[in-house]
């Protein structure tokens, strides 16, 4: 037997097509009804089958455009869909007349074939405008719905079809329903199907009066569909050709969820559990969390689902995200649905409508400035170059931390308005980040009127003691959901069919109190009327899909595939068949609709679909669906890669983690790392895993394994490159542990290969890495050529990023050789560099070098305002080691400036941030810093104490970064001259060694100021000359003006205060104000005083 729609030859007997899996039913051309193969009268209406041409005519119901049979007429209840193109008549005045034609044609064929899909008729073609009937000549039920969802499936299709000028098409719609009289009309040689009555008028004034891109409907035709759409009263419509005016709905989009819930059964204690809860939540303005327990289909998602309209009688805003296992699309996980919902963002909104969400969120204060990065990362939008950069400066530890401290704040603020109802389903599929976020989530509702219901399965609940404790103690109520009561069980029956009967009693036995068993075997057994009833889920699923058309199973096969959550589009793709609707998988309650897209009914069911099918076939369908995610979804593509057993699967995970790792989604890209190091495949790629995974460790501060994994990646490596990089890791490993010489071996390892042949990305990494080696072993010129060959290879590379390194490099080797302000031109091509490319993480330290150096150039002022800027920065991301070394250098810069107010509270919290860290170098400079602030101050015992305990961390972590400028200021706190003098020579003997280049100028500033107290007029003059002869390469003017104060103090007091001394000291106070070095003045203040009395 033929196909109507493909033209395939079938098999005789066949009932659906074997090549499309259209209907090879016929139609009786009498009264429409369908008939089999080999009928021989219709059994609707009697009339003879046979030759004639009221005779069986092939259904086109699935297929082409056909021309209808002649017929007699009737009357028929049906819903007429007009059509047109807007702005119609303004395109052929600006189109030749074949492009309209071709327009037309290109028009027609969209429209037509929607028509068609959706079971309607295509009444006719007039200039731009199309009649389209539903019920006649074929009724199918649910007319008005198809009519409905033909028009606003071709609002969609239009959009994809542009006028000469690439404009897309916008549509005028009508659509009315009733009465109309159906008939073959015989003029000339070819009969015309037609249609007469008042809904075809009606149609047309709609479709006259709608706007572009809308579509009006009457109130019958609204009233028949309100549960499926949204729409909103377009008012009494005056039209022509009626007497009284027309009442009208304007259509937006189908809902997101349309089926009524069934009737609610049992659970009477739960539910008066968490009725009371929302209510006492509402009423003190205080929330909780909930958490309900359950094996897989016991009833936890229908009892959230009373319990949301209950909420939301009582006035809660209630939002629901589901977590699932496989086949999450970007946006569709559990927390961008609930953000979305949160910020009032309809099912089908795309990303501008999200972001406009988002901007009316901070406009309204719900959302503010600085949260606004995080949330819309977990909206997953695409971030601007000013928040990708802030995003790149952070940890991960600090991404996620301030990410849920975004969602608490968006949570409490909108529950301020509005009581919140949150639910998260299925969480025992949660990742680590999820449960952290739900962990801070169930602390920030019981500071606001919101309740957090979260459901998982009792096997593998997630909630652990760990969980518990990072709630800090929040109330968390936890329901065990039990079996159905056999009363309750026979009462859920008794919806399906008649609960006394033998079957229903033998399927509430079988389901064993389950409701999603239960429900499903008595559908099973009402359809089938089979004396047997599957014994399993699986079985069920089975049954049930033997009864579906090929077309509807194969389908369902192709969804189980996608996974528990599929889109109707990639449904289409994997069964090949482009015109494909759920609508029988949704009758037969097997999925339902969620948010623009389908899930499973249970888990379960998708489980059952997908072990039905062989394994041939599961290969085939995962092939294709990794096809059709493809660069879109690549974690999608290498899930379905892996599970075809294709040999490119480790290689696609790889891939994936790439992205993730791009976007700082450590934890994820991890898993994926560490599925791709399980599968079979070439070691170039087992390599490139466990170099990725070596770098996803390091970001994670987990040293030890990411060392372990650049190493399994060097045993791994097949090429040379590859090698060079796991060195590079290996050599990054040691150098966070401080394994300077290992670090170095590494470096030369990998330079062996990567030198050769001219590598010009790896060699700049490891000439700065050995530069930054060098720095630490105080071998300064050796520092100075690393970084110079580094920046060479960057330019030659054209990374911004290591150019920016090895200038900054550059600035640490002039620094450390004391040549300030060659240093300062390095630090400042840094930061305009870093600016220019977004590079936060780096250009934050470097502006605060740029305030180090300033100061040396006695450019105070704008030394702290470079340093209160990288400050603000570094607050701003959150980059913990960076706000430590910002604040520190601020509060030295203060502290020169004798800013003691200014200095004293960054100090404390650099110190404060650098003991939580555990960075002892940092607190020792802390604690000098804070004793200098006390020695100002005159609180010698303080200073003391300060002193001490930095001096002894400073023994511990090295002397050579502070050590002798501690020690100078422990000689300036010094209460006598032992004390003094001890200090002063083991300063003195640590500058002989190796030192940064502030420990010699620190030490001599404060060397000059304690022995000035003391009178030793010739010591200051010798540290004074000491000082000078160390900045002889590269004079700095703040050198000369403490040299030059010291001369005069050491003058002032030796030879008494002359007219000569007096002037140049009064001189130089007003030079020392001017560049507002403040620590500078209280020796010259004194002197001046003593003249004066």
């Amino acid at each position: 037997m033929r196909c109507a729609a493909c033209r395939h030859e079938n098999r005789t007997g066949a009932k659906f097509c074997e090549q499309c899996g259209s209907s090879l039913a016929g139609q009786c051309a009498q009264c429409g009804a369908e008939l089999p193969a080999q009928a021989r009268f219709c059994s609707e209406c009697g009339n003879p089958v046979g030759a004639s041409p009221s005779g069986l005519q092939p259904s086109s119901s699935s297929g082409a455009l056909s021309r209808p049979v002649p017929h007699a007429g009737d009357r028929r209840q049906t819903a007429v869909l007009f059509a047109d193109i807007s702005g119609y008549t303004r395109l052929c005045a600006e189109m030749d007349a074949e492009q309209v034609q071709a327009l037309l044609a290109r028009f027609y064929g969209v429209v037509d074939s929607i028509i068609i899909a959706y079971g309607g008729h295509v009444l006719d073609h007039a200039g731009d405008a199309v009649t389209g009937v539903f019920g006649a000549p074929r009724a199918h039920g649910n007319d008005i719905e198809r009519a409905v969802r033909a028009g606003l499936e071709m609002h969609r299709a239009a959009l994809q079809l542009a006028d000469h000028a690439g404009r897309p098409l916008r549509l005028h719609i009508g659509i009315a329903s009733g009465e109309v009289v159906a008939a073959t009309i015989q003029t000339g040689a070819e009969p015309k199907y037609s249609v007469t009555g008042d809904a075809v008028n009606l149609a047309a004034r709609l479709d006259a009066l709608s706007a572009a891109g809308e579509t009006l409907v009457t109130e019958t035709v609204y009233r028949a569909v309100s549960h499926l759409v949204d729409a909103d009263s377009a008012g009494d419509l005056v039209v022509k050709g009626f007497a009284a005016p027309i009442a009208a709905w304007r259509l937006h989009a189908l809902k997101s969820t349309a089926s009524e819930p069934r009737s609610f059964v049992g659970r009477q204690a739960e539910l008066r559990q968490l009725s009371e809860a929302i209510e006492t939540v509402r009423e003190a303005r205080s929330g909780v969390a909930i958490y309900l327990r359950g094996e897989a289909g016991i009833g936890k998602s229908r009892l959230v689902e009373e319990l949301r309209a209950r909420a939301e009688r009582r006035g809660y805003a209630c939002h629901i995200g589901h977590v699932l296992d496989f086949g999450v699309a970007r946006g569709q996980s559990a927390v961008p649905s609930v953000l979305r919902s949160v910020l009032r963002v309809g099912s089908a909104g795309d990303e501008a409508a999200v972001r406009t969400a988002l901007l009316a969120a901070l406009a309204r204060g719900l959302v503010t400035p600085g949260e606004e990065p995080f949330i819309a990362d977990q909206l997953d939008l695409e971030q601007g170059a000013e928040s990708r950069s802030l995003f790149d400066a952070m940890d991960m530890p600090t991404r996620t931390r301030r990410a849920a401290e975004a969602v608490s704040a968006l949570l409490q603020r909108s529950a301020l308005h509005q009581p919140q109802l949150l639910v998260i389903e299925d969480i025992h599929w949660a990742s680590p980040d999820l449960l952290r976020l739900l962990s801070q989530l169930a602390i920030a509702v019981t500071a606001a009127p919101a309740v957090l219901v979260m459901t998982s399965r009792i096997e593998g609940d997630p909630l652990d003691r760990l969980w518990r404790a990072a709630t800090h103690g929040s109330p968390l109520m936890t329901i065990d959901i039990g079996p159905l009561r056999p009363d309750e069980a026979r009462m859920l029956a008794a919806e399906v069919i008649e609960a006394s009967s033998q079957s229903a009693m033998h399927c509430v036995d079988r389901a064993e109190g389950n409701p999603l068993f239960l429900v499903q075997l008595l559908r099973n057994a009402r359809e089938s009327r089979a004396s047997e009833v599957p014994a399993s889920i699986q079985s069920l699923v089975l049954a049930r899909m033997d009864r579906m058309s090929p077309r509807d199973k194969q389908a369902l096969q192709a969804a189980s595939v996608i996974g528990k959550r599929f889109s109707l589009p990639a449904v289409r793709a994997l069964a090949g068949d482009g015109q494909y609707e759920c609508d029988a998988l949704l009758a037969g309650d097997l999925v339902r609709p969620q948010n623009g897209d389908y899930v499973f009914a249970h888990a379960l069911i998708q489980e059952g679909v997908y072990a039905s099918l062989l394994n041939t076939r599961k290969r085939e369908l995962h092939l294709q669906a990794a096809s059709w995610f493809g660069a879109a979804e690549l974690v999608l593509r290498a899930e379905h890669l892996d599970r075809a057993g294709h040999a490119d699967a480790a290689a696609a995970y790889v891939t994936a983690a790439q992205d993730l790792v791009q976007r700082h989604r450590y934890e994820p890209a991890a898993r994926l790392l560490e599925r791709a190091a399980q599968l079979p495949a070439a070691g170039s790629v087992k390599c490139a895993a466990a170099l990725l995974i070596g770098e996803v460790l390091r970001e994670q501060a987990r040293t030890e394994e990411s060392l372990a994994a650049f190493k399994q990646a060097l045993e791994l490596a097949d090429d040379d490159v590859q090698r060079c990089h796991a060195w590079i890791g290996i050599a990054y490993a040691y150098r966070i542990r401080s394994e300077v010489e290992l670090a170095l071996e590494a470096v030369d390892r990998a330079e062996a290969i990567a030198a050769p042949r001219q590598l010009a990305l790896e060699c700049s990494r490891l000439l700065h890495m050995r530069g930054n080696l060098f720095f630490a072993q105080g071998k300064a010129e050796a520092c100075r050529q690393e970084h110079e060959a580094a920046l060479l290879y960057a330019q030659q590379a054209e990374s911004a990023e290591c150019e920016a390194q090895a200038l900054s490099g550059l600035g640490d080797a002039q620094y450390a050789l004391g040549r300030m302000l060659t240093a300062l031109e390095y630090f400042r091509r840094c930061v305009e560099l870093c600016e220019r490319e977004g590079l936060l993480r780096l250009e934050i330290p470097n502006r605060a070098m740029v305030g180090h150096c300033l100061c040396y150039a006695n450019e105070l002022d704008s030394a702290i305002g470079q340093l209160q800027r990288a400050a603000h920065a570094a607050s701003s991301s959150c980059l913990t080691q960076n706000e430590i070394f910002v604040q520190e250098s601020l509060g030295m810069i203060a502290v020169a400036s004798g800013q003691l107010d200014l200095a004293e509270p960054a100090l404390v919290r650099s110190l404060e941030l650098a003991r939580s860290a555990g960075s002892r170098r940092y607190a020792h400079t802390d604690l000098y810093l804070l004793g200098l602030v006390r020695i100002a101050q005159g609180r010698g015992d303080e200073a003391g104490a300060f002193l001490t305990e930095a001096l002894a961390l400073a023994r511990e972590t090295g002397m050579g970064f502070m050590g002798p400028a501690i020690l100078g200021a422990v000689a300036l706190a010094a209460k006598n001259r032992e004390e003094r003098e001890s200090a002063l020579g083991e300063g003195e003997a640590l500058l002989r060694g190796t030192c940064v280049s502030h420990c010699h100028l620190f030490f001599y500033r404060d060397a000059i100021d304690a022995t000035l107290r003391a009178g030793d007029w010739s010591e200051a003059l010798r540290y004074g000359s000491a000082l000078e002869t160390f900045v002889q390469p590269e004079p700095l003017p703040w050198a000369r003006l403490i040299v030059a104060r010291c001369r005069l103090l050491a003058a002032f007091g030796s030879d008494g205060p002359h007219d000569r001394i007096v002037r140049e000291l009064q001189q130089l106070r007003e030079h020392v104000s001017s560049v507002n070095l403040g620590s500078a003045l209280p020796g010259i203040d004194a002197a001046l005083a003593s003249c004066a009395a």
